[in-house]
């Protein structure tokens, strides 16, 4: 009963694959045209690792990020093709591998973290040496990422590492073992909590001799303190095999950066939109490249703004829908009154504004210009957007001041076409008048607004203006801080 324990551990099924079982070394996925290189490292413990390094053939001749997929007790780099569309909506690589012990890669034994630390060593030292990457971000899952976590203790000074995923880790070995026995022999073999402490120092004197590690020191919590990187810890609400609180605890006792969500999945199913969603936005976060190119990013008239947050007051869940062509279906209603998740808000010149998923095609909110009441910069980092019925949407945004200036150049630019106007003055105008107001003592954002009403001629009042107008007042009083 013990080696059958013990090998619970450290010599789970291991899975077996062929270099067919990775596709195609050329291949398209969401439209992107990817090239797979296989390679080997070998890892300062002597093993020979098996690794593919994805990356995206958009002529880019300069160095990217790369994403370095860590994979669970049971895993391989199969586990990690999931992963690459998100990857390849932001020019990034991608890079997986097999741990030592397990897949395609050299090694008969696991050590759930504490041996695979130095192989995650040995995938950055490479990488840092591959001069198409920049930045490195570490994702780990199960024992990838308990030995990301080991790995950015063991080396504080992490050059390019930026960040890691970590995706249901546990903190404690020994308190994980403890669950597990008590489960995996509370049915079979009826051993009772009087038995469970000898049965584990069984367990950890077989693991001793045979992996040459002791359980008592993947106390992950003890093991941590010197991490520097921004970690974003998650985990399955329904995971049976390593309980959220392990991540809850190890995000309490985490001495940098970070973050923690708690999605709907086991230790082992495949991760939700909302999972990919949060992902998406802590690597905007943590990767210039990817905030630079989305915020400048332009197609199709469109001007595309990468946000790190939405709050929404007022706002029907219900109008959610799946943007497919030729379909439009209706989504189960959500509360996304305070989504911490990347969005992007694309700003359409022809039609108004659109709010949208990163990269999975999910429209979630979509207003033409009539719909569109005011908007004001309320600090650096969140601009406002009021609609039609009271409702809000507030944008935590990385580029505040360029949707503000976008924003007012679509509609001033149709104010001078509807109008006739000869150059922009009348805007000119508006902020003397407003600022005078203002002077006099008037507070009252509306009596400030009906005074300009009343002063422009009806066959000159268009919705735009009436918008422009708003924003002005709104604006001014945010300066004067009256809001």
């Amino acid at each position: 009963m013990v080696d059958y324990l013990a090998n619970y551990f450290i010599r789970p099924e291991r899975q077996q694959y062929s270099l067919d079982d990775l596709g195609a070394s050329v291949f398209y996925n969401a439209n992107i045209k990817w090239f797979r290189e296989d390679i080997e490292i070998t890892s300062n413990r002597g093993h020979m690792l098996k690794c593919s390094h994805f990356r995206p053939l958009a002529g880019n001749k300069d160095p990217i990020p790369c994403v370095v997929y860590a994979h669970g007790n049971a895993g391989c780099r199969l586990d990690a093709l999931n992963y690459i569309e998100l990857c390849g909506a932001y020019d990034i690589s991608f890079f997986c591998f097999d741990f030592a012990g397990c897949g395609l890669s050299e090694g008969d034994l696991i050590s759930l973290g504490w041996f695979e630390k130095n192989d995650i060593e040995s995938i950055v030292l490479y990488l840092q040496n591959d001069k198409s990457v920049s930045d490195i971000i570490l994702w780990g899952r199960s024992m990838g990422a308990v030995s990301c976590l080991l790995y950015s203790s063991l080396v504080p000074d992490t050059m390019n590492v930026k960040a890691m995923i970590l995706d249901s880790a546990f903190s404690s070995l020994e308190k994980l073992a403890e669950e597990i026995v008590r489960e995996r022999t509370g049915r079979g073999f009826m051993l009772v909590n009087f038995f469970l402490k000898p049965t584990m120092n069984k367990i950890r004197a077989n693991i001793l001799e045979r992996c040459e590690f002791d359980i008592l020191n993947m106390d992950i919590i003890n093991q941590i303190q010197n991490s520097t990187l921004p970690a974003m810890f998650l985990h399955g609400s329904s995971d049976t095999f390593v309980n959220p609180e392990h991540s809850i605890n190890l995000h309490n006792a985490y001495p940098a950066e970070k973050y923690i969500f708690v999605v709907e999945g086991d230790h082992n199913s495949q991760r939700c939109q909302d999972f990919m969603n949060i992902v998406s936005g802590f690597l905007a976060d943590n990767l210039d490249h990817i905030t630079d190119s989305l915020s400048m990013a332009t197609s199709n008239n469109n001007k595309n703004f990468l946000c790190k947050q939405l709050r929404v007051q007022g706002i029907s869940i219900d109008m959610l829908r799946t943007s497919q062509p030729g379909r439009e279906t209706p989504r189960t209603p959500r509360n996304y009154s305070n989504w911490e998740a990347n969005i992007v808000l694309s700003i359409v010149e022809d039609f108004g504004i659109l709010v949208h998923t990163p990269f999975s095609g999910i429209e979630l909110f979509r207003y033409c210009w009539s719909d569109l009441i005011s908007f004001y910069v309320i600090d650096s980092d969140t601009i406002m957007l009021k609609l039609k019925k009271d409702n809000y949407m507030a944008f935590g945004a990385y580029d505040v001041e360029t949707i503000n200036v976008t924003l007012n150049h679509i509609l001033r630019s149709k104010i001078v076409k509807e109008l006739e106007l000869g150059d922009d003055s009348l805007f000119d105008n508006l902020s003397r008048f407003i600022e005078s107001d203002l002077d006099a003592g008037i507070t009252s954002r509306k009596d400030i607004g009906r005074k300009i009403y009343d002063s422009i001629p009806g066959s000159c009042m268009s919705p735009h203006i009436k918008i422009i107008i708003r924003h002005m007042v709104a604006q001014a009083f945010v300066q004067r801080k009256l809001i």
